[in-house]
């Protein structure tokens, strides 16, 4: 056998070890080879040529290569002597960023069909309310003289709360959306978390009196944080929210946080409410799902409080 000098670069062996030698023998026996056998003594022999075969093999000094061999016989000479012109190319990286594109591309089909789905879903979730909205205001427009003071205040109430679903919708559809194009800033800084949870159990209090649930909030040290104080606060204020949401009435929602061996705090906020079934656990951070449902009393839900929550984290 003889070779070129970029096989020799390649495959990390020497002229004197490979000119006179067996291919299979060559590198302690590291070129021995199922499938160049196969190429060689069987597939070869019965065509002149073979033209682009691929081995792969895992080898001792340089690790898995992927090869791309084309074979030649040819004669040598005048007479009736033929040698075998092979051809080794390495592919090895050529074949990962392929299948790397590959990957890449298959991302880009699923992301764009659970968009698609996504987006069918808010316009539907957008379409309801605003219907009933607007029957709520035509209904005003065109009989408000024939509505008692009571029955004004009812519909008052039932126009506040669809106009705050739809609010809550379009809010969190924006922030969405902004998470999406890259346009939310991260500015990370160190962040009192005491200060940030009695925050937000104050600004849930209202509704977690309405449904006389108990909000046990255990975080009374200082704990300090780095991260981006709007993110957090957005991921806080939408756990706590579905924690009233989908706990019953005389409830209980405890909130703790812990430093962890990894120098970071761990907050949770537990229940004893409603769970999420296991069916919709499996649902809940893609994109093109229908998760949201209502509360324990009714409670509407966007169905992207969770998604943007993994979102920011």
């Amino acid at each position: 056998m003889k070779a070129s000098r970029s096989f020799y670069d390649i495959f990390k062996v020497g002229a004197e070890e490979t000119i006179g030698t067996l291919i299979y023998d060559l590198g302690n026996h590291q070129w021995d080879i199922p499938k160049l056998r196969e190429l060689l003594e069987t597939i070869l022999p019965e065509k002149k040529s073979i033209d682009n075969y691929e081995v792969e093999h895992d080898f001792p000094t340089i690790g898995l290569r992927i090869m791309l061999l084309n074979a030649r016989k040819i004669k040598r000479g005048s007479g009736t002597e033929q040698i075998i012109l092979l051809s080794i190319e390495d592919i090895t990286e050529r074949k990962w960023v392929e299948e790397e594109i590959k990957l890449i591309n298959e991302q880009l089909v699923t992301l764009n069909s659970e968009k698609d789905k996504f987006f069918s879903i808010i316009a539907h979730d957008l379409k309801g309310p605003f219907q009933g909205f607007l029957g709520l205001t035509q209904t005003l427009a065109e009989e408000a003289t024939s509505y008692s003071p009571e029955e004004f205040a009812e519909i008052g109430k039932e126009m506040y709360k669809t106009a705050n679903r739809l609010f809550k919708l379009l809010r969190n559809l924006l922030e969405w959306a902004q998470m999406q194009k890259g346009s939310i800033n991260f500015e990370p800084k160190e962040i009192s978390l005491k200060n940030m949870i009695a925050d937000n159990v104050e600004i849930i209090k209202v509704r977690s009196k309405k449904k006389s649930i108990t909000v046990i909030n255990t975080v009374i040290s200082n704990f300090k944080a780095y991260a981006d104080e709007n993110m957090i606060n957005s991921v806080l204020h939408n756990l706590l929210s579905n924690a009233i949401k989908f706990t019953h009435r005389n409830g209980t929602v405890t909130i703790k946080a812990d430093n962890t061996i990894e120098q970071t705090v761990q907050i949770s906020i537990n229940d004893n409410g409603t769970g999420i079934k296991k069916s919709i656990q499996d649902k809940l951070f893609k994109v093109g799902e229908r998760t949201g449902s209502d509360g324990t009393e009714g409670e509407p839900s966007t169905g992207l409080g969770l998604l943007l929550c993994k979102e920011f984290i």
